[in-house]
């Protein structure tokens, strides 16, 4: 397999992964205990936050009695987006400010308390947390004070979907009747989560550099990929295969984090939980045909495959009889991330594409293609010398003379018309390169957002 010069394909492979959302697992429900074996658990206290261990502990594996458990035995764990529990979920409770026994709970006493949360990329976000509790026959509600200032930690993946979590938050108790009104709760809750459903635990993203290559029949189109497994499960057997029918002969194989060649030719690899895989993979085309935007399926043994996203992970691929201009463009945003960022609503990014020409000279006009022809941005390029500046005024397209082997670049300016959502797999602008015959023959792209200009 022929392998084209990488030097900045390589260094420039994670910037498109910018666009893979890491996985949003809703949590299911709560086993309050000492998950981390640390000896402490969780705990109550006024005024300060909770030591783990003090008089005001509750929350145990070994409770039992509970008259909620469906063993009637073991108290069950509390359950997320199910409403307020009717009966108590421990046994005992702690004494409450030495006044009686406060029994824990997920209640507002009037039927809509519940918890909600969800374990994006190892990261805990509650968006309801109405823990409270029983006392003197009456239903407390003790949500935190602001739910954005709740001290979720670290959770621990334990596998399987489930993570030990400690969370530390600070509610002001709301209750006119009881002695305690207006105090300020600290509360530390300690147990194991179950995020999601059971069973593998592997989400795929994946990306392809460049996103255009344009050969003379029989000669090998190549490119990179990286598949990453941001699961926590390991995943086994994942290997490429194009879905998009094109007259040509495909194969691909593993290399290592320089993009040298290792593994055997179609062999799949298997790719750690939180690890990466890097290939090469090409077409050698049987036959002329025009340049089509080729799929992949980017998948393991034992996982859903990547979503297709166009030009992200995906290759305009086209194939000629006679030698073309087959152009190899990278972009390179100021945040190395990705993303062009436009500074309020009608402010201007800016990002930078270098190119080189691997095929035969030709003139070559530079244009940005919008993902969505309402996406509110106006694009303007220019190419530039060896320090980055314009050597002519920006304009929508750079009409420019491209010899085998040459290397210019470019710069476009993004300028917003009204806000641009964060969403990088829609929102995408692409650079394209059209021979002198108007056909494509390379392109990248960059994800934009609007961000908040800086005070």
């Amino acid at each position: 397999m022929m392998i084209i010069n990488k030097t900045a394909i390589a260094s420039a492979l994670g910037l498109a992964l910018g666009a893979g959302v890491a996985q949003a697992d809703p949590v299911v429900s709560w086993d309050l205990q000492d998950c981390d074996n640390d000896g402490l658990q969780s705990d109550f206290n006024f005024n300060s936050s909770p030591p783990g261990d003090g008089p005001n502990v509750f929350g145990s594996a070994g409770e039992t009695g509970c008259t909620n458990a469906a063993d009637a035995d073991t108290c069950d764990a509390v359950a997320f987006d199910a409403g307020p529990i009717d009966t108590d979920v421990f046994t005992t409770g702690f004494n409450f400010g030495g006044t009686g026994v406060f029994a824990p709970n997920v209640t507002d006493g009037a039927g809509g308390g519940t918890m909600l949360a969800d374990i994006t990329g190892g990261v805990l976000t509650f968006t309801a947390l109405d823990f409270g509790g029983i006392f003197g026959g009456v239903q407390f509600v003790l949500p935190p004070d602001d739910i954005n200032s709740v001290d979720t930690g670290t959770p621990t993946d334990l596998g399987n979907g489930d993570w030990c979590v400690v969370v530390e938050y600070v509610g002001t108790i709301d209750e006119p009747s009881s002695p305690f009104n207006g105090f300020p709760a600290y509360w530390r809750l300690e147990g194991v989560m179950s995020a999601g459903a059971v069973g593998p635990a592997t989400t795929l993203t994946a990306s392809v550099l460049p996103s255009s290559r344009s050969v003379e029949v029989g000669t090998p189109a190549t490119a990179f990929a990286t598949i990453i497994n941001s699961g926590t499960a390991d995943a086994t057997g994942c290997g490429i295969a194009p879905t998009t029918v094109v007259d040509a002969a495909f194969q691909y194989q593993t290399t290592d984090e320089s993009n040298n060649l290792i593994g055997t030719v179609d062999t799949p690899a298997d790719i750690p939980a939180g690890g990466q895989q890097n290939y090469v993979f090409g077409f050698t085309p049987n036959s002329a045909f025009d340049p089509t935007n080729v799929e992949f399926e980017f998948d393991c043994t034992d996982t859903d495959p990547a979503s297709v996203v166009a030009g992200l992970n995906t290759l305009l691929l086209s194939a000629s009889a006679a030698p073309v201009a087959d152009i190899v463009a990278l972009a390179a945003t100021l945040n190395n991330d990705g993303y062009v960022d436009i500074p309020g609503d009608t402010g201007t990014g800016v990002f930078a594409v270098a190119a080189v020409n691997v095929g035969s000279t030709d003139t070559i006009t530079a244009s940005s293609v919008l993902s969505d022809t309402g996406l509110p941005v106006t694009v303007s390029l220019c190419e530039t010398d060896a320090a980055g500046a314009c050597v002519a005024a920006p304009t929508p397209t750079v009409t420019t003379s491209i010899a085998n082997g040459a290397t210019p670049s470019f710069a476009a300016f993004v300028t917003g018309s009204a806000a641009v959502a964060d969403d990088p797999a829609a929102n995408r602008i692409a650079i394209q390169f059209e021979d002198s015959g108007a056909v494509v023959r390379g392109g990248t792209s960059v994800a934009v957002r609007t961000v908040t200009t800086p005070q």
